[in-house]
């Protein structure tokens, strides 16, 4: 993938300062698979790019509000904006005798790095979502999807993904008629998710509760990407490994650090609602 958060090549890398890599190699394919499993859901529903050195980072959404209807000239300007950045970092030790005891301990530790990042980019999706979107009533599951269905569809914006709260997401595949029971059995299965109203669903129920962002009866859908909004990277994640020897402590530090922008440009590309 282009966009891979971390590739083999950099936890390689990373491996080589701190074991053999013999010791760590047989994981890293699975490692990256778990890892990108977790993505957050604002990089599901948002355009994605990293910035080249030194590039501007600026955006430009298509928002569908140009009226040509009067049959006169329309001087069509392009929108672009330009997010703020911000930095994500984090930083863990790992004692040399845990390592020496379990060396997947670091593994655990790249995942809890990747965890961490994804959940504050997800917080910072909601903040802007919140702000921007269109708001329907609480309303019992099937009335509510159709009612946001029907908003966002008078706005001219094609569907992308549905997010679901923890307990929305638990209602679906346990009571909710709108999963035929082998479609039920299969998402449970293969965690592979179906399709409603046709957009695809995203949930932040297999989070640690502590890692979750929506809340539980919280429901969005938001259009395709393009409509939306940005992430620009700047600097993505990367994670370096140090040795305490230079100090004088039997540890591992790892840091981690990422660089980007976002921007939720276009408020009529969600709408959110809440299921009762």
């Amino acid at each position: 993938m282009e966009n891979e958060i971390l590739s083999a090549q950099s936890l390689s890398n990373l491996a080589s300062n701190i074991a053999t890599v013999d010791e760590i190699a047989p994981r890293l394919q699975t490692f990256i698979r778990d890892g990108l499993a977790r993505e957050g859901f604002s990089r599901k529903t948002l355009v994605h790019r990293t910035l080249k050195k030194g590039e501007i980072g600026k955006i430009s959404v298509r928002k569908k509000d140009v009226d040509m209807s009067g049959g006169a000239a329309v001087q069509v300007r392009q929108h672009y904006i330009t997010p703020a950045e911000f930095t994500l970092t984090g930083s863990a030790e790992i004692e040399d005798a845990d390592f020496e005891q379990d060396p997947d301990i670091l593994i655990d530790t790249i995942i809890q790095a990747i965890e961490s990042t994804l959940v504050k980019e997800d917080q910072t999706w909601k903040k802007l979502a919140d702000a921007a979107a269109q708001v329907v009533p609480d309303a019992p599951l099937p009335q509510l999807l159709a009612s946001m269905q029907a908003a966002l569809r008078g706005q001219g914006i094609p569907a992308g993904m549905w997010l679901f709260g923890s307990g929305v997401f638990a209602k679906l595949v346990s009571d909710s008629s709108w999963l035929d029971p082998a479609t039920k059995r299969q998402l449970i299965k293969t965690g592979k998710m179906p399709h409603i109203l046709g957009a695809s669903i995203h949930s932040d129920y297999g989070r640690d509760e502590s890692l979750r962002v929506l809340g539980p009866d919280d429901v969005y859908l938001v259009g395709k990407p393009q409509f939306v909004g940005a992430i620009l990277e700047r600097k993505p994640l990367a994670i370096t490994g140090s040795s305490g020897a230079a100090i004088g402590r039997p540890i591992v530090s790892v840091f981690w650090e990422a660089i980007e922008s976002m921007t939720v440009a276009n408020g009529r590309g969600i709408v959110r609602g809440k299921a009762k």
